[in-house]
């Protein structure tokens, strides 16, 4: 049976449209690098303890435990979404509509 799945142009297009720094900064502070520009870190909402997690313009990383990922992952961990749910929600924060497709 073929399955339909997300064109990966589009997956690629929901990550540019959805910088990862900021969708991170809608539910952690996040404080700039005074050694490097592009790096900002906050604490990690998914340790009990609240570690320092790193985020990247393309990647973020908890120090503690272990988590990691895209902004497609950070939006899956985040909402405990699976990985279509997770980039529909990037389209509709986008306001771009999805196009999908049949996989063999």
């Amino acid at each position: 049976m073929d399955r339909i799945r997300i064109r990966d142009e589009d997956i690629a297009l929901m990550c540019r449209l959805n910088p990862l720094p900021e969708v991170v900064a809608r539910t952690v502070d996040l404080t700039p690098s005074d050694d490097e520009p592009s790096l900002s870190a906050g604490r990690c909402p998914f340790c009990p303890a609240g570690e320092t997690l790193c985020v990247l313009p393309e990647f973020w990383s908890c120090l503690s435990c272990g988590r990691h990922g895209n902004v497609v992952g950070w939006v899956r961990t985040l909402h405990t979404l699976d990985f279509d749910t997770a980039v529909q929600a990037l389209a509709v924060r986008a306001g771009v509509p999805l196009n999908r497709e049949t996989a063999p």
